[in-house]
């Protein structure tokens, strides 16, 4: 399979987004679609995809509520989607990002993957496993793309990814950023107003990535959220676990470690082919045990 460089258009060797959806119909028998909705361009992209070639199967848009979001993102994704006339479906995660900082401290650079299972998978998996006991048989549309990242050209290799009954579909998969920014132009789509001051959608700011420079913009652009953040970081060195002490002060976690390091070193320990949210128990109840295990694997990569 060729190479897909930045900024170019997918060769005619790449399945196109609607091929990859009639596929998920057809091979795996999927009878509906829900798009995973941030409010950023590739999610928007591949909302308009789905809606438009795949209308029947198309029921509408989830969002995970976070709880560390700029308002500006959340009311976006409301009034887009009453715009489009998209079924918007809100989830939220059962305990609060302030409870996960509060027991193992502002969420460093490797935590990044049990922090998103948590706040975004667990949730979206409760919704659909609910359409499941309904009888349907629902696909989650990912927005994730081959070129988005470095990262994502190594990890992002599969079409369709199946976990237990949680089944996800990525019809952009192939897209190039040229042809991404093409579409989102000729359509006149639109995406989240904090790409003009983080560059990032917005709907999750849990400080996995951060670092100094987002803490400033976020203070400027976006001070509910801020005052959010300096309450937080407050209460952690009030009321935080020792644990949570040691990372008091968000947009301090990526302490030197690549993306790539981060991956390849805890990443493949914690996401399992067969995801642990699949056994007959509460699919968070260990997420603290989690962080617990993970701040002693960092401490030793420091």
């Amino acid at each position: 399979m060729s190479e897909i460089k930045d900024g170019s258009s997918p060769t005619p060797f790449f399945k196109s987004p609607q091929q990859i959806l009639q596929e998920a119909i057809d091979i795996h028998g999927r009878d509906s679609f829900y798009v995973g909705f941030s409010g950023g361009k590739d999610s928007v992209v591949a909302t308009h995809f789905t809606e438009k070639y795949f209308p029947d199967h198309f029921k509408g848009v989830i969002y995970c509520d976070t709880g560390i979001k700029t308002s500006e993102t959340f009311n976006f994704v409301k009034d887009y989607c009453q715009e489009q006339g998209w079924k918007l479906h809100i989830v939220t995660p059962k305990r609060s990002y302030e409870e996960i900082v509060l027991h193992g401290g502002f969420p460093q650079a490797g935590m990044h993957n049990i922090v998103m299972r948590y706040l975004k998978y667990a949730p979206m998996r409760r919704f659909i496993l609910d359409r499941c006991d309904e009888g349907m048989s629902p696909a989650v549309v990912s927005g994730v793309r081959q070129a988005e990242s470095s990262r994502r050209s190594v990890n992002a290799s599969k079409e369709t990814h199946k976990d237990g009954r949680l089944f996800f579909v990525s019809p952009v998969l192939y897209m190039g950023n040229g042809e991404m920014y093409d579409i989102f132009l000729r359509e006149k789509l639109k995406r989240s107003p904090v790409y003009e001051t983080l560059h990032i959608s917005g709907d999750c700011l849990c400080g996995c990535y951060a670092d100094k420079g987002e803490a400033k913009l976020v203070d400027i652009f976006h001070p509910d959220v801020a005052q959010q953040i300096r309450d937080l970081e407050a209460k952690v060195k009030t009321h935080g676990t020792k644990l949570a002490k040691k990372w008091n002060t968000w947009g301090k976690g990526n302490t030197g470690m690549t993306d790539s390091h981060v991956q390849n070193t805890i990443g493949s320990e914690l996401i399992c082919s067969e995801c642990k949210f699949d056994r007959n128990t509460d699919d968070d109840s260990s997420i603290l045990d989690e962080i617990d295990a993970l701040d002693k694997k960092l401490e030793r990569l420091h």
